[in-house]
């Protein structure tokens, strides 16, 4: 078997206009396309036009303005800044808006923004998982973990060595900056080699599995390799 990496990336968006069509050569009565390009892992489940920072949605010619229910979407208010013209129609199709016979009204800043699902963090693959070191020599053990969100998350470090009984006791030396923790620690007897572990919590969990990083005497490392 081979061993799956999976890495979590918030959505990175880039709006382009349709191939066909200058920025320059737009009037009033044109159509206009625009295509909201979307990067993300897990793939995104939605994706939201805004105009002038409000969610709009596919409007006819005639019809009131539409509104999404959802309270997560950001600046909503009683009615669509994206006011409708006589004549005019907004379709909008998975990552696609169309304008169809533009208006002046229609004037303004266009975002898309797209919601992938959210993730319990989880150690990012490629680390560094074995450290040398001499008696009473200080190391700095980095754990990487990959989460959506990624911001606010909370670390949590265990020691577990044969000097502690072989049980896990927790490690207060270390610090944060953003997904990525970084303790300190000096061995200073035989008994103070073990494993250090790892564990991060962002908004919607905790760590399934702890990342897990041994300290071992720098003579044994450098013997096996």
């Amino acid at each position: 078997m081979y061993p799956l990496q999976l890495t979590a990336l918030a959505p990175q968006l880039r709006i382009s206009f349709g191939t066909n069509i200058q920025i320059d050569s737009i009037r009033e009565g044109s159509d206009v396309y625009m295509e909201c390009h979307v990067k993300a892992n897990p793939p995104v489940k939605e994706v939201v036009w805004l105009h002038e920072d409000r969610p709009i949605h596919s409007l006819m010619s005639g019809d009131p303005n539409m509104l999404p229910d959802d309270p997560t979407l950001p600046t909503l208010s009683s009615s669509s800044s994206l006011s409708m013209a006589i004549g005019s129609t907004v379709i909008m199709t998975n990552q696609s808006l169309v304008i169809q016979k533009v208006h002046r009204s229609h004037r303004g800043r266009y975002q898309c923004v797209a919601f992938n699902e959210q993730v319990a963090p989880s150690c990012k693959p490629g680390q560094k998982l074995q450290y040398g070191v001499s008696r009473n020599e200080q190391i700095r053990i980095r754990c990487e973990v990959d989460a959506e969100p990624s911001t606010d998350l909370t670390f949590r470090w265990t020691l577990n060595t044969s000097g502690s009984g072989e049980t896990s006791v927790e490690w207060a030396s270390f610090t944060v900056n953003a997904t990525t923790s970084i303790a300190t620690y000096r061995p200073e007897s035989s008994l103070d080699y073990g494993t250090l572990s790892c564990l991060a919590q962002n908004s919607i969990g905790i760590q399934n599995k702890p990342c897990i990083y041994s300290v071992v005497p720098a003579e044994t490392l450098y013997s096996n390799t």
